[in-house]
């Protein structure tokens, strides 16, 4: 996962690559966030949506870097 600045704007500000967050492992681990590919350009508004549950908040918490993704 990447997060960049560039005032030309030619590049992505944000870039997420197949990033996967896991919470406990085996067959019992939650998939909170699985494969995710995002690219963002400077000055691009971006929403996100889904129902209750679906990793949101989990996703922005890793562009963030309050999270570290578990694969990705």
């Amino acid at each position: 996962m990447t997060v960049t600045g560039d005032a030309a704007g030619a590049r992505a500000a944000v870039e997420i690559s197949d990033v996967s967050k896991f919470y406990g492992s085996g067959p019992e681990a939650v998939h909170a966030v699985d494969r995710v590919t995002l690219t963002v350009a400077s000055g691009e508004f971006v929403s996100i949506v889904g129902p209750s549950g679906c990793g949101k908040s989990t996703l922005l918490e890793m562009v963030a870097g309050l999270l570290a993704p578990s694969t990705g």
